[in-house]
């Protein structure tokens, strides 16, 4: 049965694309969250690969984990200082401008404090 359900993803993360449109839509995340980092410069590192994205800052993440979750978008701190955003494979880029939107609003809320 195990075996029939994980044939079964595969079939479809290959049939659907999935893997090839998570790693465009991958670098079209980073390159937002580059552009983040240019503007705001407590954003030390952006890195990851694929989706799974990581945005380290010069200060402990938590107040920004909860500014985002109040306007709706689900992110967590690692390590104390590192945002990590783990979208689903099925994210389109109107998705993550959204999200980048959100994130913005409340880095400008963390420059004001």
């Amino acid at each position: 049965m195990a075996c029939a359900a994980a044939r079964a993803v595969l079939q479809v993360l290959q049939e659907e694309g999935l893997v090839e449109q998570a790693a465009k839509t991958g670098e079209y995340m980073k390159a937002c969250l580059d552009a983040l980092q240019k503007k705001y410069p407590f954003i030390k590192e952006v890195r990851g690969m694929g989706l799974l994205m990581g945005m380290e800052l010069d200060r402990p993440g938590q107040e920004m984990v909860a500014l985002c979750q109040e306007r709706g978008l689900l992110i967590n701190c690692t390590a104390e200082r590192v945002i990590r955003f783990l979208p689903p494979l099925i994210i389109t880029r109107e998705e993550v401008d959204e999200a980048v939107g959100i994130l913005e609003e409340a880095l400008r809320v963390l420059i004001l404090s």
